[in-house]
């Protein structure tokens, strides 16, 4: 992925989005394409002012999880400058809105459920739809989630079909018998939460504070 002529046409900003597409690939494990666009001038930047950023990835790991692909727009940014702190020169001065979208696979998905990263959040939700179980295997299939487990008292193999939505802010995965909510932080409300093609898509939005 490229990024747009706009913003290399303007040295401060392209200055600006070299930086934060550093920052973005050290917070990530890897990232096989990253394309960042600032909207906004030079001018309205030495102002302390951005009219938003626009952020696309390809093939993500982050913490563990492999995310296929993800679409960050963000709202108005407020800037400040600290001349003395070179490894801080620009900083936020206030909350701002993002909204997003990712997508994942069956690889990632796999990788949410046996890993132990997010709090095991994954092994979490298998609890409580199962009770105490082993995850040994998640599968995207139509539009629904089978997970596939085994339970800790006697080894046996479960298999169930799951659905997967948004509700009220979160991820709700169900069935005719049982369901469970995702914990989300405040911060994050989820807009939708769907399968289609094969992947988990995920749309939110969120406010980031400084």
């Amino acid at each position: 992925m490229n990024d747009s002529p706009g913003s290399k046409s303007d040295p401060l900003l392209n200055i600006l989005a070299k930086g934060l597409k550093i920052w973005i690939r050290s917070k990530c494990e890897s990232v096989a394409d990253l394309s960042l666009v600032i909207n906004g001038s030079g001018l309205e930047l030495l102002r302390g002012n951005l009219s938003g950023v626009s952020v696309n990835a390809r093939e993500i790991s982050f913490r563990g999880l492999q995310i296929d692909d993800v679409e960050i727009q963000s709202n108005s940014l407020k800037l400040s400058y600290n001349l003395k702190k070179i490894n801080k020169l620009v900083s936020l001065n206030e909350p701002f809105h993002i909204n997003g979208c990712i997508k994942l696979s069956n690889a990632g998905i796999n990788e949410f459920f046996s890993s132990e990263s997010f709090n095991n959040l994954g092994q979490t939700v298998l609890d409580k739809l199962f009770g105490s179980v082993s995850f040994f295997k998640a599968n995207i299939k139509d539009d629904s989630l089978f997970l596939k487990v085994i339970k800790d008292t006697n080894s046996e193999m479960i298999e169930d079909r799951f659905t997967i939505r948004s509700d009220n802010k979160t991820i709700l995965i169900f069935n005719e018998c049982k369901e469970f909510s995702l914990p989300m932080d405040s911060s994050i409300s989820i807009k939708t939460a769907y399968i289609y093609q094969d992947s988990l898509c995920i749309d939110a939005e969120a406010e980031v504070r400084p």
